[in-house]
């Protein structure tokens, strides 16, 4: 456990430069032809090249601060969006390496109902930043509050039912890690919220939302 609420420097710059890493090499992915990872061999090699190439860029941009600008104009990713972009990445190698079995399931990372709900508690939070709700919510995520332990505890709770469920399994099992990350180091700022929720993951959820609705 961290001795301090507060996540240390070189913590969060760590955590920052996997975190963009993971990102933006499954953003990626997500981008290339289906051809190009179709089989296992190609998705290997596919996501450890986007790694790589990722994280030597990250680090060879700015004496390697580029994390931390991507960070500024952004915010860091939640632990949330990391551990679903992961789960995106393992989700394509997995499938390439199962083609044909049907063994893999279909079901997105980022559900539908998380999807209209990231999405609705964006425009929440944006509201209440701006001063036009007045309920201060970001405070309730900060270190010392009495609301974070008991919004933490519910989340937990509520992803462990859900796990239960094939279809919300990977998106329950990565609340729960963002979850832990925050309770163990704090990550990413210290604040709840940021462990659950930031601008990248808002945009991925309106996105998937509205391209879902499209598709019926």
């Amino acid at each position: 456990m961290a001795d301090s609420p507060w996540p240390a420097l070189a913590l969060q710059i760590a955590y920052a430069d996997v975190a963009w890493t993971v990102v933006i090499a499954a953003a990626l992915l997500a981008m290339l032809p289906r051809r190009w990872y179709a089989t296992r061999a190609r998705a290997w090699a596919a996501a450890a090249l986007l790694v790589l190439g990722v994280a030597l860029a990250l680090h060879g941009v700015a004496g390697g601060a580029a994390s931390q600008a991507l960070g500024l104009a952004f915010a860091q990713p939640s632990g949330l969006l990391s551990l679903l972009a992961a789960a995106s990445l393992a989700r394509a190698v997995a499938a390439a390496a199962s083609s044909g079995s049907g063994s893999v399931a279909t079901a997105p990372v980022l559900p539908t109902p998380w999807a209209w709900g990231l999405a609705a508690a964006g425009v929440v939070f944006a509201l209440d930043t701006v001063n036009v709700l007045g309920w201060e919510l970001y405070r309730l995520g900060l270190p010392g509050s009495p609301w974070a332990a008991g919004i933490a505890v519910a989340l937990a709770v509520g992803a462990i039912a859900l796990a239960r469920w094939p279809r919300q399994r990977v998106a329950a099992l990565a609340l729960g890690g963002a979850l832990a990350l925050h309770a163990v180091l704090g990550l990413p700022t210290g604040n709840l919220w940021d462990a659950l929720f930031d601008p990248l993951l808002w945009a991925w959820a309106v996105g998937a939302a509205v391209r879902r609705v499209f598709m019926r």
